[in-house]
């Protein structure tokens, strides 16, 4: 399994966790995202006439798509790793709040209904994901960093830090040991009706964290009366339709 290079630097530990959000299974990616922001900001800034470039990074520039394309391409990566925290940060909440045979099923549920009644939209515009099928291949490509962005997505309901803030230099420790809890029960928890029987966490390519992160249970009174709404709507599917699904 990959594992998430903490040095207790949170400029460079901060910038690596956002790569490996982005683009969990491909280093090239990672390291051209971090080579064109880079490059970005030191043409922002005027007081730098010039700097340099290895051969290395002078190649992955020249063979970059146009910033444009890559903004898109980074964009579309964030939509879909969303969804993928979501369905995990939802299989945890009905953990944590004892919900009643908690699955995929009901996770996917809660989202489609959610995406359906409310106006909420991604920043750019546009709606959230509706097809199940959608919502299945965001977790397909992103499972192996939903618990990092899990921990992102419930941060807005539940704060991690006072302030609210999990990229920041003290807040990002704070978020990692929550991922790592989140982590820790995807590993042993099976979802209702899993087929397999397989933990949410199951694969080798999924994002572990270092054991100085200690993994921290999200600790809440504080009710997630909407999710408990959106799940009256719901009907357990009959075997054949399950089957299809998987």
């Amino acid at each position: 399994m990959p594992m998430l290079e903490i040095i207790n630097n949170p400029e460079i530990d901060i910038t690596n966790i956002l790569l490996v959000m982005l683009f969990p299974s491909n280093q090239l990616d990672r390291d051209r995202h971090h080579l064109l922001k880079q490059t970005a900001q030191n043409l922002k800034n005027e007081s730098i006439a010039e700097f340099w470039f290895s051969r290395s990074e002078l190649e992955l520039i020249i063979s970059s798509p146009s910033i444009e394309s890559w903004d898109e391409k980074v964009k579309n990566n964030t939509k879909k790793a969303i969804i993928a925290g979501d369905l995990a940060g939802l299989l945890y909440a009905m953990y944590i709040f004892e919900i009643p045979e908690p699955s995929m099923n009901k996770a996917i549920h809660v989202m489609k209904e959610f995406a359906l009644t409310h106006e909420v939209k991604y920043g750019d515009g546009a709606r959230l994901p509706i097809s199940e099928q959608t919502i299945r291949n965001c977790w397909k490509e992103y499972y192996s960093v939903a618990h990092l962005w899990a921990a992102f997505r419930l941060n807005q309901d539940y704060k991690i830090n006072p302030d609210g803030l999990v990229f920041s230099d003290d807040g990002y420790v704070n978020f990692l040991k929550v991922a790592a809890g989140i982590l820790k029960f995807g590993k042993s928890f099976v979802p209702f009706r899993a087929k397999d029987n397989k933990a949410i966490f199951y694969g080798n390519d999924v994002w572990e964290l270092p054991t100085k992160i200690e993994p921290l249970k999200l600790e809440t009174k504080q009710y997630p009366d909407l999710m408990i709404t959106l799940l009256k709507k719901y009907k357990a599917p009959n075997n054949s339709s399950y089957k299809k699904h998987h």
